[in-house]
């Protein structure tokens, strides 16, 4: 089946959930830190699911794989300032984030080679099973990150 919704896609879903839950993690930096590093945080995690679902309504595969790379830039960017801000005592970030992180990478660079491979627009079957099993995963993960911050 042709994918014909950006909000289909299985990596936009779980970029948005990762943004969503970053977004939330960066509020417990301390208030001299949310307009620096939180400012920072937030532009480059909500860049992730913005440059899929930006190159997926260019139309063409080379347009796509152009945003996808953005948004891998982005994620790395994301990873970088969390790492930086848990290394110095700002923020604790849970394992279960940086497994999203590393999800959404090899679901980005798997996009990417099929992109290549295939030369026309990215299709796969996603059965309603999986998305019940990513919607449960998701609210698994905000109650642990919520946890952590009260």
């Amino acid at each position: 089946m042709r994918m014909r919704r950006y909000e289909d896609l299985l990596l936009w879903q779980k970029a948005m959930e990762l943004a969503k839950i970053v977004y939330l993690l960066q509020k417990g930096l301390p208030k001299e830190e949310v307009y620096d590093l939180g400012d920072q945080i937030r532009r480059a995690v909500i860049s992730v699911p913005s440059n899929i679902a930006e190159g997926f309504g260019r139309g063409s595969d080379a347009e796509f794989k152009r945003f996808l790379s953005i948004s891998r830039g982005s994620l790395f960017e994301v990873k970088t300032q969390l790492q930086l801000a848990e290394s110095i005592g700002l923020l604790i970030v849970d394992e279960e984030v940086w497994h999203l992180i590393e999800e959404v990478g090899k679901l980005i660079n798997g996009l990417v080679k099929r992109l290549a491979v295939s030369g026309w627009r990215w299709h796969f079957w996603q059965g309603l099973w999986y998305r019940w099993i990513v919607e449960r995963e998701i609210v698994r993960m905000k109650k642990r990150v919520l946890k952590g911050l009260g």
